[in-house]
């Protein structure tokens, strides 16, 4: 073999291996669409999908819909929060799973799966999520950072860690919150809550058939729903699960009947 087509072998593997090397830097090809009471959804099936859907939203296509049509496994590998969004991202009863942030500058503030929603996030799982940040101005929720519109029939499970305004759902809420849970654990400082970090104050926003499964971590203001929450804006039905246990028959119906008195009153 001469010496130049060794040369020219040898650059060609260095290529594919800078190319193999760097998971999802080659673009995607476009997904299929499809049209769902007359909207138009991109149907996402594969990491690459979902990484050129948060292209196109940050891009300045803020108002494109997506919804999910298998699990997507992103394997750990960064991903940058759809900034701004305020499309229909639907889930479909599928899961995102693995998803990694770690915020080591002041470049994001808003961290989440979607930094701002100005849309409709529904019927999605997020499963394994690990997200820290080193900047304390920065607002860390499972889903967003901020909730202006609507969150429907989702959950979080894996890691929310932030500073100030941290919720497994959302940090901020200002809109409406509906049949979601959070299983993560969810840790800050001030404004830290299982659902939201606060809950309030623009209009009415509601928290509304939630519950929290993960432990809360905080200093000040810390809650299992939300945080805080600000006036006229407290959820308008809530559940809760008590247990209580003994070996002794009179003393069971003793503390069932002490409960059930607390829950009337």
């Amino acid at each position: 073999m001469n010496k130049t087509l060794k040369k020219t072998l040898s650059i060609i593997l260095s290529i594919l291996m800078i190319v193999t090397s760097v998971p999802f830097a080659l673009a995607a090809d476009t997904p299929i669409t499809r049209v769902v009471d007359g909207a138009t959804y991109y149907e996402l099936d594969s990491a690459e999908d979902l990484y050129w859907f948060a292209n196109q939203v940050n891009g300045g296509q803020q108002s494109i819909n997506a919804i999910l049509v298998d699990d997507i496994d992103l394997e750990n590998q960064f991903w940058e929060p759809l900034e701004i969004y305020y499309g229909i991202f639907d889930g479909n009863g599928h899961t995102i799973s693995n998803i990694y942030f770690f915020n080591s500058s002041n470049a994001y503030l808003n961290i989440g799966f979607i930094g701002e929603n100005g849309g409709i996030v529904k019927n999605l799982g997020l499963v394994n999520v690990d997200y820290s940040s080193a900047n304390i101005q920065a607002h860390t929720g499972g889903i967003c950072a901020e909730n202006d519109n609507l969150i429907e029939n989702c959950y979080v499970t894996g890691s929310v860690d932030g500073y100030k305004y941290v919720g497994g759902i959302a940090a901020y809420n200002y809109g409406r919150i509906v049949k979601c849970y959070n299983e993560a654990t969810v840790s800050g400082s001030d404004y830290v809550g299982g659902i939201a970090g606060t809950n309030g104050p623009n209009g009415t926003p509601l928290i509304v058939e939630c519950y929290n499964k993960g432990a809360v971590n905080g200093t000040m203001y810390v809650g299992g729903i939300s945080g805080g929450t600000s006036v006229n804006t407290i959820a308008q039905s809530a559940k809760m699960l008590c247990e209580y246990r003994s070996d002794d028959h009179e003393c069971m119906a003793e503390m069932k009947e002490k409960f059930e008195k607390i829950f009337a009153s």
